[in-house]
């Protein structure tokens, strides 16, 4: 229990240890880490931002300097327009001029026939004013959008320099906000495996002064359980003492009584002893000389077995001089042999058949003889015939 408590101590601090251990891992490698993470993410993201927006500010100011241009040169072909509209008008007034005039003159001869005098049409009226910018005044326009622009593209950089700020900011006090939470939950914990392996030890502390008082209560049980063992051991002592001078007294009143008999019958055991052994020598020489008929015996059993096993199950046996006649019979399916003829027996076999026998078909031993006519011996075990 002691080494338990031991243990359970260990324990509790190696737990302790490892849960230091996880904690700084945690604050040393993952925290940094995740912290540049964030603030490469944030910086990514407001990059991108910049990005976009550079874009978006360079499509607008590229599509105002665009329409620009385009409202100048529908102003410029107006103004071409209505020059060469004005041109043309003067052009035809002019020609209708000179043609009132050689009218006129042709009046004046009296030799032709002239045209009735006509009025001169209207003047023509100014061709319409359309303003159109210089190029000095389109370069001046051109350079106060680019530098509004500049502007523009200047206070959006400062606004994103801000935000990042202010992201970053926002990452790191987020970063801050979890390793105190991280902290806090490692405290927790190593508070609470403390507590617990406290309380383990507390009760295993507890269980060893329970234990070392049921010690101390069964040293003095053994204590007092020796004493009265030694006392009874004392008192079995002098008994068997006592025990023993009873003993030794009554052996020398039998050994003075008894003792020509028990010699007497001693001897006559060894003499029956001796007879006994030359009785077993006699019988082992016996067993010798017996050993061959017991053998030759066995051999003419074995032997016998045999042809027992070869005519006990036959389906017909004709034996010791017997004759037999069997006509239009069928022997089918026998055990051992199906007809067996022996000691000088005779078997006549007219239209028969032996078939599907498990040993011999037809067997004649010992002087037997067999007469088969016009007979069929199929598919046995053993031999046919």
């Amino acid at each position: 229990e002691r080494r338990a408590v031991d243990k359970g101590r260990r324990k509790g601090e190696e737990e302790v240890a490892v849960l230091d251990a996880e904690l700084q891992r945690k604050l040393g490698d993952e925290m940094p880490t995740k912290l540049a993470e964030d603030k490469k993410r944030v910086t990514d993201e407001q990059d991108a931002k910049l990005k976009a927006l550079r874009r978006e500010m360079k499509g607008e100011f590229e599509a105002a300097e665009k329409e620009e241009e385009d409202k100048f040169e529908a102003l410029e072909r107006e103004r071409l327009r209505e020059e060469t509209k004005a041109r043309k008008a003067m052009e035809e007034y002019q020609s209708i001029l000179a043609e009132i005039e050689e009218e006129a003159r042709q009046r004046k001869n009296p030799f032709k026939k002239a045209p009735p005098p006509r009025e001169p049409p209207e003047p023509p009226k100014p061709p319409k004013v359309v303003v159109v910018a210089s190029p000095e005044e389109r370069a001046e326009e051109k350079k106060k959008r680019r530098k509004m622009f500049e502007m523009t593209l200047q206070r959006a950089e400062e606004e994103h320099r801000l935000m990042t700020e202010v992201h970053m900011a926002d990452a790191t006090g987020k970063h801050a906000d979890a390793v105190r939470k991280l902290k806090k939950k490692g405290a927790k914990q190593r508070q609470a495996v403390v507590a617990e392996h406290a309380v383990t030890v507390a009760g295993l502390e507890s269980q060893v002064a329970d234990l070392t008082t049921k010690l101390e209560e069964a040293r003095r049980s053994v204590e007092t359980l020796q004493t009265t063992k030694q006392e009874t051991v004392t008192e079995a002592a002098h008994a068997v003492a006592r025990g023993l001078i009873d003993g030794l007294v009554d052996g020398a009143f039998f050994e003075a009584h008894y003792g020509r008999r028990i010699k007497e019958g001693r001897e006559s055991l060894q003499g029956m002893w001796e007879t006994l052994k030359g009785m077993d020598a006699r019988m082992i020489e016996l067993q010798r000389n017996h050993k061959p008929l017991s053998d030759r015996v066995s051999a003419l059993e074995a032997k016998q077995e045999g042809w027992r096993g070869t005519w006990m199950s036959c389906a017909v046996r004709v034996d010791n001089g017997a004759e037999c006649i069997v006509t239009r019979c069928t022997v089918w399916s026998v055990p051992a042999t199906g007809l067996v003829v022996c000691h000088d027996a005779l078997l006549v076999a007219l239209d028969s058949k032996v078939r599907d026998c498990c040993s011999h078909g037809v067997v004649c031993h010992n002087g037997g003889m067999a007469a088969l006519k016009r007979c069929s011996v199929l598919r046995n075990g053993g031999h046919g015939l």
